[in-house]
């Protein structure tokens, strides 16, 4: 497993431990992040002998870093201009004063300086690290505003200013990077809300930072050496070696989503796939694909023995919220010996069941709206801090979540994944009820639900990748997703 994923409090129990470990000084390792950041800015070719270049340097010891690199950058005979407004730490104040001992910079970004800005052709911003925590306002929020209306490449160093270290959000404004220059590892909140917006692509230091013990392993999934590929199928096999993945949801108005799961099973590769419907919506089942078996009941009577010698029951697709007799439905399920996925309107069930079959392994899958209903708090509270969130309703009920967004985040006993190969076009409706049928049929084939969990995510986003090279992305429809399935798997395999 390649790469972790640190919040603000690792990040600097980090430095702290380097520090301690490696016998050197705060500012040594500013010093050794500074070489570092230049060297994967020539490497990478971010820069050129006749580009203009403007380092935006603030207070704290991520504008130390900044002072380095445009003291390197001048050493090495690069046009630049550096811009420093005040100095808060010991170790920034002692890099400044080596910097005047040979250069000027600028103090004071006045409406002139900041007209200045699209003189430059590289802009890289040194103004905030990961302990910020506060809105921008006054000068600070002038200098970013006039960052993001520059036509400049801007490479942040560490994060973008003014984005939240742990939960991604912008606080008032925020530096839109081109690149960011992460020190050893990427922060949690660059993957999160709105942290991908604003952080470009990731590029990674190796200044052999200290690893620190937590709680939780987090993993990026990006960089992650992960096994997706499918097993081969035997010659002397048949359909029920695949998998038999069952769907109970829809309702009038919503017949689609359970059709969606259940072809998205079958495209996936499972054996045979079922849905069961109220007789009471017959009439509003639409076209079907005829590899699909179709089931009605009046009852939980006869709901009952169609679920036998089902591998996987996805639960809670198109359901709706009117039918008190779900919550039976789902109690009788959860006593069963099957294995479960819960989405959409089935988590509204599951609320007042969780408590009592918290050991009972099953995956959810809820966007935030979904998991901010089951765990009572506002989407405000869960958006603010969703990891906290995510570990405390898989370890106090010791489920699988996939927490649906811009970057997912997949939770599992003691470890978080995140992932950012989702893509814009998966905002749409029915792209949900594709990733359960996706996931629904991994699992039946898989003893581990994370291992389902994952892959199933990987080929819903890839799937959707590869619809939007055909369609615009404004186009993408949940179809047009569940059609590149099978697309999907050939990639990986």
């Amino acid at each position: 497993m390649s790469q972790m994923i640190i919040d603000r409090l690792t990040s600097k129990k980090m430095d702290q431990e380097t520090i301690k470990q490696q016998n050197i000084s705060s500012l040594e390792l500013m010093e050794k992040a500074g070489e570092n950041i230049y060297k994967i800015l020539i490497d990478n070719k971010l820069i050129k002998n006749d580009h203009k270049i403007l380092v935006l340097s603030g207070p704290g010891n991520n504008g130390g870093d900044g002072i380095f690199v445009a003291k390197k950058l001048l050493e090495n005979k690069f046009q630049v201009t550096l811009f420093n407004s005040e100095t808060k730490t010991e170790e920034s104040t002692k890099i400044l004063s080596e910097f005047t001992k040979n250069h000027k910079y600028i103090k004071h970004p006045n409406f002139e300086f900041l007209e200045t800005f699209d003189d430059y052709d590289v802009i890289i911003d040194c103004l905030f690290g990961t302990g910020l925590n506060k809105e921008l306002k006054g000068e600070y929020y002038d200098i970013i505003n006039a960052v993001n209306n520059s036509k400049a490449i801007v490479i942040a160093l560490d994060i973008a200013s003014g984005l939240n270290a742990d939960n991604g959000k912008v606080m008032s404004i925020a530096i839109k990077a081109n690149y960011t220059i992460c020190i050893d590892k990427i922060k949690q909140g660059q993957l999160i809300n709105d942290g991908l917006d604003y952080s470009g692509l990731f590029l990674l230091t190796n200044i052999e930072l200290s690893e620190v013990t937590n709680d939780f392993n987090t993993y990026y999934l990006n960089n992650l050496e992960y096994d997706y590929k499918f097993k081969k199928r035997l010659h002397n096999s048949h359909k029920y070696n695949y998998g038999f993945v069952h769907v109970i949801g829809g309702k009038k108005g919503m017949m689609g989503a359970p059709v969606l799961a259940a072809y998205s099973a079958l495209k996936t590769g499972s054996g045979l796939s079922s849905i069961s419907y109220r007789e009471t919506d017959i009439n509003h089942i639409m076209n079907i694909y005829p590899e699909i078996m179709t089931n009605t009941y009046k009852n939980i009577e006869e709901l009952i023995p169609q679920l036998y010698k089902k591998d996987v029951v996805i639960f809670g697709v198109g359901m709706g919220k009117t039918d008190d007799e779900n919550f039976e439905i789902l109690e009788q399920l959860l006593t069963f010996d099957k294995k479960i996925l819960i989405d959409a309107d089935g988590l509204f069930y599951l609320k007042p069941l969780i408590e009592k079959y918290k050991n009972k392994e099953i995956i959810i899958t809820p966007h935030f709206k979904e998991l901010s209903n089951l765990l009572d708090i506002s989407i405000k509270e869960l958006s603010d801090d969703p990891v906290y969130y995510v570990k405390q309703i898989i370890t106090k009920y010791n489920i699988t979540c996939l927490l649906k967004g811009p970057s997912s985040i997949i939770g599992y006993k003691n470890d978080i994944y995140f992932s950012s190969y989702g893509s814009p076009a998966l905002a749409t409706l029915g792209s949900g009820d594709v990733l359960s049928g996706i996931i629904a049929s991994i699992y039946a084939r898989s003893t581990s639900p994370l291992d389902a969990t994952i892959k199933g995510h990987y080929i819903h986003a890839l799937a959707a990748s590869i619809a939007t090279q055909q369609f615009n992305v404004e186009s993408v429809s949940a179809s047009d997703v569940m059609a590149n399935i099978s697309n999907a798997i050939n990639q990986i395999m």
